[in-house]
C-alpha cells in the first residue's frame, strides 16, 4: 500500500468535505474526486473509500443531482458491505441513509427494502437505531398509503422512544 496515496486521499477527501459544508459544491466535487483518484493504488477494502462515496453523495444531493447522489449512496453501501463487518452500527446507518434518500425521492418500495435489511441488523444494535428504522419504515409505508402497516411501525418506534431518555417524539408526529 502506498502510504502517501492514502494520506493524500484522506486530505483531499477532508478538503472536499469542508467545501461541501461551505456549500461550494464545484470545489467539493473537485477535491473529493481527486481523493477517489488516489484510492486507485490502494487496497479496495479500506474504509476511506466508503467515506469518499458518502461525501460524493452528500455533495451531489446538495447540488440537487439526485440520480448521482443515489448512485453513490448505493456504491458506498456496496463497498462497505464488501470490505467491512456487516453487523455494525455503520452498516445500519448506511442502509438507513440510502433508504431515506430513496424515500425523499418517493421511491418508497425500494426504501422499504433497504430499511428491512437494516432492521435485520439493528435488532442486535442500539435501541436508537431500531427506533430510527421503525420511524423510517412508518414514513415509507405512509408514502405508499399503506396506513395500517405505517401505524404498526410507528407504534413500535414510539414504544422504543419511551425507553430512551434523549428522544424528542414531536418529529414523529409531524413527519409521519
Amino acid at each position: 500500500m502506498k502510504t502517501i496515496d492514502l494520506l493524500l486521499a484522506t486530505r483531499y477527501n477532508n478538503i472536499g468535505y469542508i467545501y461541501c459544508k461551505l456549500e461550494n459544491t464545484e470545489q467539493a466535487l473537485h477535491y473529493i474526486q481527486k481523493a477517489l483518484d488516489y484510492t486507485r493504488s490502494l487496497p479496495s477494502n479500506i474504509p476511506l473509500i466508503s467515506r469518499i462515496f458518502c461525501n460524493l453523495t452528500v455533495t451531489y444531493e446538495q447540488s440537487e443531482n439526485y440520480s448521482k447522489s443515489e448512485f453513490y449512496w448505493k456504491k458506498g453501501l456496496e463497498h462497505h458491505l464488501q470490505s467491512m463487518p456487516n453487523n455494525t452500527d455503520a452498516t445500519v446507518s448506511l442502509f438507513q441513509a440510502v433508504a431515506i434518500t430513496l424515500a425523499d425521492h418517493q421511491k418508497y418500495a425500494e426504501s422499504i427494502e433497504y430499511l428491512k435489511r437494516s432492521l435485520t441488523i439493528c435488532k442486535n444494535q442500539e435501541q436508537i437505531l431500531l427506533f430510527s428504522c421503525y420511524k423510517h419504515l412508518a414514513t415509507a409505508y405512509n408514502g405508499l398509503k399503506e396506513f395500517q402497516t405505517a401505524d404498526k411501525y410507528l407504534q413500535k418506534a414510539i414504544e422504543i422512544a419511551h425507553t430512551l431518555s434523549s428522544i424528542d417524539l414531536s418529529p414523529i408526529y409531524v413527519d409521519s
